[in-house]
C-alpha cells in the first residue's frame, strides 16, 4: 500500500488541496491502493475517477490536514472501499446496475426461446452473432 509522506517541511507547509490531489494523481495513489479489487481494468478506472472527484469536493481544510497528519491514504482507502463495497454507492450502483445489464443482454440473447418472429432458426442466428457482437466488445474493453 502506498504511504503518503511529505519530502520536506517547507512543502509540507505551502500545499493547498490541489497541489495535494495532484501530487497524489501523479503518483497513482489511488490506482495502487484500489489494484486488488478488481481484474476489470475499466471497472478500476472508473473507481478511480469517482474517488479523485470525490477528493476535490471534500473541504480544503480536510485534505490538508489529512495530507499534514500522514492520513490521506487511510482516507483514501476508506473512500475506496465505501465506494466498490457500500450498495448505496454512486458508484456501485451504477457500475452493478452496468454489470446487471451486460449479464442480463447476453442471456437474452443466448436463450433457445425465439424473442422475435417465429422461426428458431432465425433466432439462433442472431443470438450467436449477438454473443460475437459481445464478446468482441468485452475483449476490447479489457
Amino acid at each position: 500500500m502506498p504511504i503518503i509522506s511529505q519530502p520536506n517541511w517547507e512543502k509540507w507547509c505551502t500545499m493547498n488541496k490541489a497541489d495535494i490531489i495532484t501530487e497524489i494523481g501523479k503518483d497513482k495513489v489511488v490506482e495502487g491502493l484500489i489494484s486488488n479489487y478488481s481484474n476489470d481494468k475499466s471497472l478500476l478506472k472508473d473507481l478511480s475517477q469517482e474517488i479523485y472527484l470525490i477528493l476535490l469536493e471534500y473541504d480544503e481544510d480536510t485534505i490538508v490536514q489529512a495530507y499534514n497528519r500522514n492520513e490521506l491514504t487511510f482516507l483514501i482507502y476508506r473512500i475506496a472501499k465505501n465506494q466498490f463495497f457500500s450498495n448505496t454507492s454512486p458508484f456501485y450502483y451504477n457500475e452493478t446496475q452496468y454489470i446487471m445489464d451486460k449479464r442480463e443482454l447476453r442471456n437474452v440473447y443466448i436463450t433457445k426461446t425465439p424473442l422475435w418472429g417465429d422461426s428458431t432458426a432465425t433466432t439462433k442466428r442472431q443470438a450467436n452473432k449477438r454473443k460475437k457482437e459481445i464478446e468482441k466488445y468485452e475483449a476490447d474493453n479489457q
